[in-house]
């Protein structure tokens, strides 16, 4: 069959999970649209075609997919569409991440062909995994999509695609309900530019006594905020300073 169009779909705090699908679409010669929906749920999504392909990527969070984004991936619509679908994890297990989203898909019309579990440095622990995706990781998300590529060549249409066994459980772990202990923080070198404010996907940042402050009650330690902080002093739950720019 033959692929017009791949589409990234993805929630990517800390731009892991999109590098490493942009890795796996440039194994395509064909014209590449990005719908990211980290700051942005209500992003308009066409019904994609059965000429398509989506790529959906999300980081894993407690062994699932992320919770504030569930409704968007439960909501998509297809019409045979291929897609695969993508969990970045950082610390021990994608436990039932990668499944729960494939079902998602599933339920939205589309024909799940292909799923990995890929790597990335954690959101907030950065000395695990650190530096990843490198060099060898992206390589190997390009290798992922040139078989991908090659599994869709040689399929005369979607309902001709073998759906992969995914590692998982139904019921899917259930999600934690302790105390987030893991929101980072910010530090008196603050410049106050409103950066982390702007880019927070739960709007869990706000100015007080002009000074950014964290409630811990809507954050999810996605690592937004550090990752985009110009001057690097977003303390995450270690104490470790974000990037140093």
């Amino acid at each position: 069959m033959e692929i017009t169009r791949v589409n990234l779909v993805y929630f990517s705090p800390t731009q892991t999970t999109r590098k490493t699908l942009r890795a796996m679409a440039s194994a395509f010669s064909v014209e590449v649209k990005e719908y990211d929906v980290t700051t942005n749920r209500e992003i308009e999504i066409p019904v994609f075609g059965a000429d398509e392909l989506v790529i959906a990527g999300v980081p894993v969070y407690g062994g699932r997919i992320p919770l504030l984004v569930e409704p968007f991936f439960q909501g998509l619509k297809a019409n045979g569409t291929p897609a695969a679908v993508v969990g970045v994890y950082g610390n021990r297990h994608y436990d039932d991440a990668v499944l729960e989203l494939a079902d998602y898909l599933r339920e939205d019309g589309f024909v799940v062909c292909a799923g990995a579990a890929c790597l990335a440095e954690h959101s907030f622990g950065h000395e695990i995994a650190t530096g990843r995706p490198d060099a060898e990781d992206l390589a190997k998300a390009k290798e992922f999509g040139e078989a991908l590529r090659k599994k869709l060549e040689a399929a005369e249409d979607a309902g001709k695609l073998t759906a992969p066994e995914i590692p998982g459980n139904r019921p899917y772990k259930a999600r934690g309900t302790a105390p987030n202990t893991a929101a980072p923080k910010t530090t008196d070198a603050c410049i106050k530019c409103g950066i982390c404010v702007k880019n927070c996907p739960m709007g869990a940042i706000r100015f007080e006594d002009n000074h950014p402050v964290i409630d811990e009650s809507l954050c999810v330690s996605c690592g937004m905020c550090a990752s985009k902080c110009p001057r690097g002093v977003i303390k995450d739950a270690f104490g470790i300073l974000g990037p140093q720019l």
